[in-house]
This record gives structure tokens, sequence and C-alpha cells, in this order.
């Protein structure tokens, strides 16, 4: 695997991802968590700034605050957003390679195997209830309309 090129290794993981369990979807923060410790530090950065009256100029302190809290929050969340996605992709290929037998044990924890195997089990609980839903929709569609109900 070290002679491949880096597009035919991450292709060959995202095969072994496919296989494993098919789309896995994850969810990342989105922009909202950085939006939201702008304003805290700006919030509190206002808070602080007011009571110092001595301060002829308090915006600028304020806007350098709230640049750097953006970008250590973006910089956290990123860094987040990668190791969830080399958990996901170590779990792929773990579960593409090893099937729990002994000899061929499973290295991921436990409590992430659970995981997978209960969001599974939810994941097929919704697709049921939309299905039965639709279904249900469909039955409705045909009961409303009389001239539909006799031709079929």
């Amino acid at each position: 695997m070290r002679t491949r090129s880096l597009c035919m290794r991450t292709r060959m993981m995202h095969e072994a991802r496919m296989r494993a369990h098919g789309p896995i979807t994850i969810a990342y923060p989105d922009p909202f968590w950085n939006a939201l410790v702008v304003c805290v530090t700006c919030f509190a950065g206002a808070l602080l700034l007011d009571a110092r009256r001595d301060l002829f100029l308090w915006v600028v302190p304020l806007l350098l605050s709230a640049l750097f809290a953006y970008l250590v929050a973006d910089t956290f969340l990123t860094v987040f957003q990668a190791v969830v996605d080399v958990l996901f992709l170590c779990f792929a290929v773990d579960t593409a390679h090893n099937d729990g037998s002994p000899g061929r044990e499973y290295f991921m924890d436990r409590s992430l195997m659970e995981y997978v195997k209960n969001s599974e089990k939810a994941m097929a609980e919704l697709d049921r209830k939309r299905r039965r839903k639709e279904h249900d929709d469909g039955k409705e569609g045909r009961e409303s309309h009389p001239a539909a109900a006799s031709a079929v």
C-alpha cells in the first residue's frame, strides 16, 4: 500500500468505507458554532471594555479579540472534523479487513462499535417509518378520489 499514490489510497479507503457500512453521515460542526464563539467573545469584551472609561477607541480591541476568537474556534473545529474523519475511516478499514473472529479481531473500541450499530438501527427505523408514511399517504390519496379508487 505504501507504493501506491495518494489518490489511489484515498479511493481504496473510500471503497472500504462504502463496503463496510455504506455512506456514513457525520454531523460536522457548522459555522453556527464559530459565530456563537465570536458573539460570546464580543459580548464579554463589550462588558469588560464598557467598564474602562479611559479607553478612547474600544472598538479596535473588541474587533481584534473577535478575529482571534474566530481563528481559534475555526482551527479547533477543523482539527475536530479531521479527527472524526480519521476515526471513521479507521473504523471502516477495520470492519473491511477484520470480522471479529479469533485471529481477526476488531481493533476498534467496543463503544464505537456499539454506537455505529445503534445508529444503523436508528437509521433503519427512520427509513421504515418514512416508507410507512409514504405508503399511508399513497392510500389516503386513492381514498380521497373516488374515481381513482374505482379505477384501481
